[in-house]
């Protein structure tokens, strides 16, 4: 009887898990296809969620006035770039002093406990795990090709993320990192992979017979592929260490199946790095 209801609940969390992904990539999509400024919005509470979320697994639940600095923040350092010039580029490293500088001078002032440089950390970790890197999507976005660019961003991502899950699950048997995550396996990790790598020079494909992106060959997208599905991992593990030290399975529970915001983007995060650099050195 328990093995069945086991079963049962099993079955449920991957049916949840694969509506929400499928609900959550049909938004994106749709996100994708209109551009800016709605992107950015999308962006912007992405982070913000995914912020709160960091916030709460920490201290912060004692410390209001750093979530609310923390998250305006990390919204800021995402939104002024989009509006600033790189002409102006002295007021990014302004707000970038002012995001270090600021919750310190607060914790400083306003705690009464000793571990002020491990608050000061927790506060500005989102501010730039989340909004500096999350904001080269909105960025990335309003290059030539851009929307394209992004697709190559995230698709080969959520395709390494559902492959590493499911194969892990279904025939893992190596941990990954078990003092990370231990639910990852290498042969969830190498599907992970091969799933990046050949979702990449999918598009690439694509791309060149819509005439959309002729300057991506495939010999570039399989490189791209190769980083994104190493990155992707990467990056799921340093969220998964985040939730480590603080102690929690998932970083929330708004996402059936998946848990928190923080759960599903985790892998975005270096990947979107990666191909705005590319983009940036290589062809902008």
């Amino acid at each position: 009887m328990n093995f069945t209801s086991g079963k049962k609940n099993e079955t449920s969390v991957v049916t949840k898990r694969v509506i929400t992904g499928l609900t959550s990539l049909l938004v994106i999509l749709v996100v994708i296809k209109l551009g800016n400024p709605l992107f950015l919005f999308f962006i912007t509470i992405l982070a913000i969620l995914g912020a709160l979320e960091i916030y709460r697994m920490s201290f912060h639940s004692e410390h209001h006035y750093l979530t609310i600095i923390g998250t305006l923040f990390t919204a800021l350092i995402i939104i002024i770039p989009y509006y600033v010039t790189s002409t102006e580029i002295s007021l990014l490293l302004i707000l970038s002093i002012a995001a270090l500088l600021v919750p310190l001078l607060s914790i400083i002032i306003c705690s009464q406990k000793n571990n002020l440089f491990s608050h000061w950390v927790w506060t500005i970790i989102p501010i730039f795990y989340l909004g500096w890197a999350l904001q080269h999507y909105v960025l990335l976005i309003d290059y030539p090709s851009g929307k394209q660019w992004i697709l190559i961003a995230m698709l080969p991502t959520f395709a390494c993320d559902t492959a590493a899950y499911f194969v892990g699950k279904s025939r893992g048997k190596h941990k990954l990192a078990p003092s990370v995550s231990p639910n990852k396996t290498w042969e969830g990790a190498i599907a992970g992979f091969c799933a990046a790598v050949s979702t990449t020079i999918l598009l690439a494909f694509i791309f060149h017979r819509s005439s959309s992106m002729p300057l991506l060959g495939y010999g570039t997208a399989a490189i791209l592929g190769c980083l994104t599905g190493i990155f992707a991992q990467l990056g799921d593990l340093l969220c998964s260490r985040i939730k480590r030290i603080n102690r929690v399975k998932d970083s929330g529970t708004i996402l059936p199946g998946h848990g928190g915001i923080l759960d599903r983007i985790g892998s975005m995060i270096f990947t979107g790095l990666i191909i705005y650099y590319y983009v940036s050195w290589n062809i902008h």
